[in-house]
């Protein structure tokens, strides 16, 4: 079943939207009660939280935001300065359901094999693509490799999955980049991919689809209304 997945993002303790990453360009919206009730008043029980000062600074500011999601019922993907085991293991028991990593999955070889075996069915890997190059550390670094590595890289690991986002069209209301998700999805063929960044139409989420992608994190365009839901569903 094709997963579509409202993204929060929070910013010392606001709801925000980034525009391509960019810090500098911040934009806010309001405190993120409002932003869940929305969503369960749409039939959203699914969403996409990320932690922006974490990413940044790797230390966790928006715990109280996850107790906030699960005590209203919501399935919950977390994101954000995530680099270290303990922090996979401190998000698990506090009820994130799907754990978001980047920067540690190329960084850390040994952690990363003990999050994934211990986790693993927990986690997404992070790829997030800016100018052709990979990024990591809340976007701030980036590492030149080409696809034919990446897949090497990842080869031998069982079930995972990854979050793909082109940082270019991320909090643009643009469209998706079909080219870069056909190249992951052509060098990941088993895996679980949840696509992100620019889309912003319906229309988007059916060409991730027909992409053979099997979700979507759809940021700034639910959060301004541009992409809206009802029982559940894109309408």
């Amino acid at each position: 079943m094709f997963e579509i997945i409202p993204a929060i993002d929070i910013y010392r303790n606001n709801v925000v939207r980034l525009y391509r990453g960019d810090f500098d360009k911040i934009k806010i919206y309001g405190k993120p009660e409002e932003y869940f009730d929305k969503l369960k008043s749409s039939g959203i029980n699914f969403v996409h939280i990320i932690d922006l000062e974490a990413s940044k600074s790797g230390k966790f500011t928006a715990f109280n935001v996850l107790e906030m999601a699960k005590s209203r019922g919501f399935v919950v993907q977390w994101g954000g300065g995530i680099r270290k085991y303990d922090d996979v293991k401190e998000l698990a028991k506090l009820g994130a359901d799907r754990v978001i990593i980047g920067t540690v999955a190329f960084t850390d070889e040994e952690t990363l094999d003990r999050i994934l075996k211990d986790f693993g069915d927990k986690v997404l890997i992070s790829l997030d693509f800016k100018d052709e190059k990979l990024c990591y550390h809340g976007w701030t670094s980036s590492i030149s490799l080409e696809l034919k590595d990446l897949q090497n890289k990842f080869a031998n690991k069982n079930n995972l999955g990854f979050l793909v986002t082109d940082i270019n069209k991320d909090g643009t209301l643009s469209d998706p980049s079909e080219e870069l998700f056909e190249s992951i999805r052509k060098i990941f063929p088993k895996h679980r991919l949840i696509g992100a960044g620019g889309i912003s139409k319906k229309e988007h989420i059916h060409v991730l689809e027909s992409i053979g992608f099997n979700g979507a994190v759809i940021g700034k365009a639910w959060v301004e209304g541009h992409i809206k839901f009802f029982d559940g569903r894109v309408i």
